[in-house]
C-alpha cells in the first residue's frame, strides 16, 4: 500500500515560470505538437524519481525518470494543457513507498513550469 503525502515544502518549491519562450512570428500557428508545455525538474533527492502529470479527471501520464541529484526537462502533453484544465505533478521515488503530489495549477500552452524535488522526499 502506498502512502500518499502532500508536502507543503514541495508546494513552495513548485514555481510556475511566467516567462514563455516565444520565437514564432505574429499570426503564425505553431501546430498541435508545439501547444504543449514543458516542466523542468530539479531532483535534489538521493533517489531517482518517476514524474507523472495528473489531470483533474484523474488520468495519469508518465513524463519520465529523473536521476538522483540531477535535472531533466519533459514536454507536458498538449491534451493536459490549456484553458480551464488543472493539472498537478506526482513524484514517485524509486525504491520508496511514499509519493508526493503538487498542488493543482493551470498551465498555458508553451509555458515552462519548474519543479524542485526536496532532498527529504522518499524518507
Amino acid at each position: 500500500m502506498r502512502i500518499h503525502l502532500r508536502f507543503s515544502l514541495f508546494a513552495l518549491l513548485l514555481l510556475v515560470g511566467a516567462a514563455c519562450s516565444s520565437t514564432r512570428q505574429p499570426g503564425s500557428d505553431p501546430g498541435p505538437a508545439a501547444r504543449g508545455a514543458t516542466v523542468k525538474v530539479q531532483n535534489n533527492a538521493l533517489l531517482d524519481v518517476n514524474i507523472y502529470v495528473l489531470q483533474a479527471s484523474g488520468a495519469r501520464t508518465r513524463l519520465g525518470l529523473v536521476n538522483a541529484n540531477a535535472s531533466a526537462v519533459f514536454r507536458i502533453p498538449s491534451f493536459a494543457v490549456g484553458l480551464g484544465q488543472q493539472l498537478s505533478f506526482l513524484v514517485d521515488p524509486v525504491g520508496s513507498q511514499r509519493v508526493a503530489t503538487s498542488f493543482e495549477l493551470f498551465v498555458r500552452p508553451d509555458q515552462q513550469v519548474s519543479l524542485t524535488i526536496p532532498s527529504t522526499i522518499g524518507r
